[in-house]
């Protein structure tokens, strides 16, 4: 896949070199979005870059030796152009399953054959170079392809030699290229597990995503509209915690968050039962200006990568690998089932990689170096399968997922709610000093938004109930709606002078504070749209 799109990418930045502008105009709209037609050639070469450094990382090789690997490749395409019949029947590559029809045929008739005699083919062409007779009189080069020993040498140790590196990328080649192990029947569970590695690491910060969720829905469900959701950064939410632990604890959950979203980000968007259906509700990355209302957990609009990504890891990653287990192994019966809430690492299939899966690489191959033969990696491919199973797969429960959601509280009340209010209870309007006074005993705007959730609760109830209108509304919140003691009005003047007959003024002058503090802070024009639908029906 990786030799593939190094190749795609090598024929489109030919092209978009084209002097023909209708070549270069037909490579730019393919690609979206859209780069300018003069910067198409930078644009490709650093994709051929990238994927040359993953193609060397997977061939366990140099870049050095990637590149030539890369010109043999062509060599072997231009060489052989009856390979090419079977690829030509499906050119035009319209559909989907006629591109996936191509990439297979490519991978079958080109590639494959050709990557199975790299290892060879690579020692030939650098035996090719040490057999060459000017290295004998340069003793930098004999050094290089260690044509001699290094002890005793007059370069210093620190002389750069590449060494393959035993990596999980490693390994997946070695076992593509073991004719044993590349039978059928052998390693197969070893096999699903390094094809699905790329997001069953991600498994283990779900604890953690859960965790996020839980707190944010405890803390905004109906506290929040939506425009605040996309108002509010990550970066403001975190300052606003006053607490040094929990803004800790707080930060390191979203950036483990961000973590898992970006190892299966593309899964997620491409392959998973939940995903965002508008473009401006993907999530890129998760960073400090990430507006909170994309972790916030809801089933639409921002909220679905938040319930989508929690999805893809339960039910595509972690459940979906254990039925493949469980069919290789043969497991029958019912399977044990754990309920989402109840949870936790040690039920999933959760590791981390540089501390526990590659621990268990290490110590299952064999690691030589001699001069003049490089290096020499083994596995012990069977006894590695029986480490993963036995360490991270026996004993692992499905999990049932359960949905958890943010209500934004309504942004617009129905004119009926007030006028229902107006009938059962007659409304006054406070006076310019009280407004005043109580305008000024509000110093953070959290403290706005805290009584603004309190009123919509306390409005709610008294359209369908009555009630004097000389009750303070403090004692009402309290007494008859049995609110917590944390919850109220927190100003004292609105505590002493604030009855039912002002709740809707106190409803307006709280709405018109909110908006005149949020366009202090360069927010006029979101501010206005969640404001002023608020403040011109009601009077």
């Amino acid at each position: 896949c990786t030799l593939l799109r190094l190749l795609l990418h090598a024929v489109l930045m030919w092209a978009s070199c084209s002097q023909d502008q209708n070549v270069v105009s037909g490579v730019s709209s393919s690609i979206s979005p859209a780069v300018e037609n003069n910067t198409l050639p930078a644009f490709f070469w650093s994709h051929f870059v990238h994927d040359a450094v993953l193609f060397s990382r997977a061939l366990g090789r140099s870049v050095e030796d990637t590149v030539v690997v890369c010109h043999r490749l062509l060599s072997h395409i231009a060489d052989n152009p009856r390979n090419l019949s079977e690829i030509r029947a499906n050119i035009l590559l319209k559909t989907r399953e006629e591109r996936r029809t191509w990439e297979e045929a490519i991978s079958r008739s080109l590639l494959a054959p050709f990557l199975q005699s790299v290892p060879m083919e690579i020692n030939g062409w650098l035996q090719h170079v040490i057999n060459d007779r000017s290295l004998g009189s340069n003793p930098l080069m004999r050094q290089v392809y260690e044509l001699e020993n290094p002890v005793g040498s007059r370069f210093p140790p620190q002389l750069w030699r590449y060494r393959v590196p035993v990596s999980i990328g490693h390994l997946m080649y070695t076992i593509d290229q073991n004719s044993d192990a590349a039978r059928a029947d052998q390693c197969l569970l070893l096999k699903a597990f390094l094809k699905e590695e790329w997001k069953l690491r991600a498994v283990q910060y779900l604890p953690d995503i859960i965790k996020l969720q839980c707190l944010l829905v405890k803390k905004y469900h109906r506290q929040i509209s939506q425009q605040e959701a996309l108002i509010l950064n990550v970066e403001t939410f975190l300052a606003n915690v006053n607490d040094a632990t929990e803004r800790h604890m707080l930060k390191k959950l979203i950036d483990n968050f961000g973590i898992a979203w970006k190892l299966v980000r593309e899964g997620v968007l491409m392959h998973g039962r939940l995903k965002p259906k508008k473009k401006e509700h993907e999530l890129d990355s998760v960073t400090r200006q990430t507006p909170m209302a994309f972790l916030l957990p809801r089933p639409q609009d921002e909220g679905t990568c938040s319930v989508a990504l929690v999805d893809y890891l339960i039910n595509c990653t972690h459940n979906e690998f254990l039925e493949t287990y469980h069919k290789i192994v043969g497991h029958q019966g019912e399977f044990e089932k754990v309920p989402m809430e109840e949870m936790t690492r040690a039920h999933l299939i959760a590791y981390d990689v540089e501390r526990d899966l590659m621990p268990l690489v290490f110590a299952h191959c064999d690691y030589s170096l001699a001069v003049g033969e490089g290096t020499k990696i083994a596995y012990n491919l069977p006894a590695l399968e029986r480490q993963i199973v036995d360490r991270f797969l026996v004993g692992k429960p499905h999990i049932d997922m359960k949905v958890y959601r943010v209500a934004f509280r309504s942004d617009v009340y129905n004119v009926a709610l007030f006028d229902r209010v107006k009938e059962r209870i007659p409304q006054e309007e406070l006076s310019l000093p009280v407004q005043r006074q109580i305008v000024s005993e509000l110093h953070d705007l959290t403290d706005v938004y805290s009584i603004l959730a309190v009123l919509d609760i306390a409005i709610r109830f008294m359209a369908s109930s009555c009630g004097s209108p000389n009750i303070f509304l403090d004692q009402y919140i309290h007494e008859t709606l049995r609110m917590p003691p944390d919850s109220g009005l927190i100003s004292p003047k609105a505590k002493q002078a604030c009855q039912l007959k002002h709740v809707l003024a106190m409803w307006r002058l709280l709405s018109v504070e909110k908006g005149r503090r949020l366009a202090l802070a360069d927010r006029v024009e979101a501010s206005y749209n969640v404001c002023s639908p608020l403040i011109f029906f009601v009077f």
